[in-house]
């Protein structure tokens, strides 16, 4: 500010801009906020500069707003170019890179197993998730392993996190001190947007039109916003945006394909059950005959019962 008074008492010019990023220190952190201002230097009796008139209006809600439907245009271009389960992952995570400063971290799990079926929530230990992909942790990380098994004792990264939202009606927010988050978990981490961490994670079941499970969106919220009604709108849109008609299409398509397959998996166990119930009826009584040419030949008597002492077989001795 001090640059600009100073240039208009030098230069006598009025400097204006438009919707400039200011972080600034209010509600007890560096907030992102956005003004636009005009500084018109007064020149008095004497010609020269006296005085400094500014009038300055924050249009923070404008430019945030603005990128968040920026952000969710650019989601639902990616997302209408996916023709398949594993396009979906693919385009989505390109919708979620578009904006950094309010989704700093994303991490997509697919489901690989879940044999619920039911609209209720899948019981946890029926569950295992595939890292699909994500945007500002490097690959390996150990907040973001490339398996999670919920049914283990001591699960990795998010499982914990992960089993708490399967009951959830909504997503799950959770802040750093929330104990579903291992300590340290994002040490090392390069952060998208501002470069620092994220003060609260959010984490979103992905479900189809039917209720059964596909996957979870685990996403780091903006450090430099307070996650209020707007913030909470813009995370239901992209909820909305993945179970638009055409995505839909795409996870029910899928899910019918994992129907078909447990069908025809079924079947095949089926089949392998009655084979080897016929072997071992056939061998029952191949040994069942070998016992009674046995018995016929022998030179004592040879007899069975049952268990109530019935005779069931007796040969001539």
């Amino acid at each position: 500010m001090s640059r600009i008074i100073r240039d208009g008492q030098e230069t006598g010019e009025t400097h204006i801009e438009e919707k400039q990023m200011l972080l600034l220190d209010r509600y007890g952190f560096l907030e992102e906020t956005y003004y636009s201002w005009k500084f018109v230097p007064m020149v008095g009796d004497e010609g020269y500069v006296v005085a400094s008139y500014a009038t300055v209006v924050e249009v923070t809600k404008e430019m945030i707003g603005n990128r968040r439907m920026a952000s969710l245009q650019h989601m639902s271009l990616q997302l209408e170019a996916a023709k398949d389960l594993k396009g979906f992952w693919v385009h989505l995570l390109k919708g979620l890179e578009f904006n950094d400063k309010d989704l700093p971290l994303v991490m997509l799990y697919s489901v690989e197993k879940d044999t619920s079926g039911e609209t209720s929530p899948p019981r946890s230990e029926l569950v295992e998730c595939v890292l699909e992909g994500c945007l500002g942790i490097p690959e390996g990380h150990a907040s973001a392993p490339s398996r999670i098994d919920l049914a283990c004792e001591d699960p990795p990264g998010f499982a914990t996190a992960l089993k708490r939202s399967l009951i959830m009606t909504g997503p799950l927010l959770l802040g750093n001190e929330d104990a579903s988050l291992p300590s340290g978990i994002f040490e090392d981490v390069e952060w998208r947007g501002f470069g620092v961490p994220s003060e609260e994670i959010i984490i979103n079941p992905i479900r189809t039109s039917g209720g059964s499970l596909v996957g979870f969106m685990i996403m780091g919220l903006n450090p430099r916003r307070k996650f209020d009604s707007d913030y909470q709108t813009f995370i239901n849109l992209i909820t909305k945006q993945v179970t638009t008609p055409h995505v839909s299409a795409i996870l029910l398509q899928e899910e019918i394909r994992q129907g078909k397959d447990k069908a025809k998996s079924a079947a095949l166990q089926r089949a392998e059950l009655s084979s080897q119930l016929r072997q071992r009826t056939k061998e029952y009584e191949q040994s069942e005959h070998r016992f009674a040419r046995f018995a016929d030949l022998a030179n004592v008597g040879v007899a069975t019962t049952d268990s109530e002492a019935r005779l069931t077989y007796a040969n001539s001795a």
